[in-house]
């Protein structure tokens, strides 16, 4: 077999909303986005489990009160993810999976200094996957 290439989509929420504090305001931040999927696998008896993948979508920042609630703004943006992902079978539909990525966000600009640069950097995420492999 081959290397296998898979289209897909995926969505992420953050399930924290931190709280920022900017020039002596204080906002929270409420984070999603999600978009097409690119992954590919290589053909290694070295490396079974690794795969790279290509996230490209867009997202949503709502900034909100810390204390209220109430939202004050809202913005959209671009987002693309680069992501390495490896995963090593421990029983039949059982493995531990390890993933690294970086997220791009692109044209955010909302209230409280919450733009781009803030929404951007790395992520990593360790995990057990039930299911065919």
């Amino acid at each position: 077999m081959g290397p296998l290439v898979q289209i897909g989509g995926a969505g992420r929420i953050g399930l924290d909303h931190p709280t920022v504090e900017t020039d002596g305001s204080r906002v929270r931040a409420r984070f999603g986005y999600g978009g097409l999927t690119v992954s590919w696998r290589p053909t290694s008896a070295r490396w079974p489990g690794l795969s790279i993948s290509l996230l490209a979508g867009a997202g949503n920042v709502d900034v909100e009160e810390p204390n209220g609630g109430a939202m004050l703004d809202s913005d959209n943006g671009a987002i693309v993810e680069p992501t390495l992902r490896i995963s090593r079978p421990l029983a039949d539909r059982l493995a531990l999976a390890g993933a690294l990525s970086w997220r791009l966000a692109l044209g955010f600009d909302a209230l409280g200094g919450i733009d781009s640069g803030r929404l951007r950097g790395p992520e990593l995420a360790l995990g057990v996957v039930v299911g065919p492999f």
